[in-house]
C-alpha cells in the first residue's frame, strides 16, 4: 500500500472516530492527510469507500487475534485471555473502536453494512465448547452472557481508559469463570 493511501486511511479513521462518520467531510481528510481531495476518491471512490476500508482493515486485525487466541488449548487460560481481550484490542486500534461503537449506535444503516461480528463467531464456538464441558446449564446463553459483557466493558474502556473500574470489572469476571 502507498504512503499516501495509508495517510488518508489514517486520517480518515482518525476523524471518523473524532468527529463521526457523517460529520467529516473528505476535504477534511485529505488536508490532514496531506494528500489532494481527488486522491480520496482515486483510491477510494468515495467516503463511504474509505469507510468499508477502515472496516476491512480493522477486521483483518481482528481475525488475526482471534485466529491465535482459537489455539489455545487450556480452557482456562482461554477464557482468560478472551476476558482480557477487550483492553488488548482497543489499545492496538483505539480509533477503530470509537468509530465501531459510533456507527453501532448512530447510523443503523451503516451497522448492518460494516459492524460485523464473524471474527468472534470461531470464539464462541469454542467459549460454547469449554462452557458445555463446564456443565453450564446453557452453554449458548452463558457464552452470549460472556460476549455481551464484553462488549460492554470495550465501551467502558473507551469511556474511561484503564480505570479502578475496568479493572474490578475484568477481575470480577475472570473470577466468576476460574470458579466455573
Amino acid at each position: 500500500m502507498s504512503d499516501r493511501k495509508e495517510a488518508i486511511l489514517e486520517a480518515g479513521l482518525k476523524l471518523f472516530a473524532e468527529q463521526g462518520y457523517a460529520g467529516t467531510r473528505t476535504r477534511e481528510i485529505a488536508s490532514r492527510a496531506s494528500v489532494s481531495e481527488g486522491l480520496i476518491f482515486r483510491h477510494f471512490d468515495n467516503k463511504e469507500g474509505l469507510l468499508k476500508a477502515i472496516f476491512e482493515e480493522g477486521l483483518n486485525r481482528i481475525r488475526k487475534k482471534t485466529a491465535i487466541l482459537i489455539k489455545e488449548e487450556d480452557d482456562s487460560v482461554f477464557l482468560r485471555k478472551i476476558i482480557e481481550m477487550p483492553i488488548q484490542v482497543v489499545d492496538d486500534f483505539p480509533d477503530f473502536w470509537r468509530l465501531t461503537f459510533s456507527i453501532k449506535w448512530s447510523d443503523p444503516a451503516l451497522k448492518e453494512k460494516y459492524y460485523s461480528y464473524e471474527p468472534m463467531e470461531a470464539i464462541a464456538t469454542r467459549t460454547i465448547q469449554v462452557f458445555s464441558k463446564r456443565g453450564f446449564q446453557s452453554p449458548e446463553m452463558e457464552s452470549d452472557f460472556l460476549y455481551t459483557t464484553i462488549e460492554g466493558l470495550i465501551g467502558i474502556y473507551l469511556q474511561e481508559g484503564k480505570s479502578e473500574r475496568v479493572v474490578r470489572l475484568m477481575e470480577y469476571i475472570k473470577s466468576k469463570y476460574d470458579k466455573q
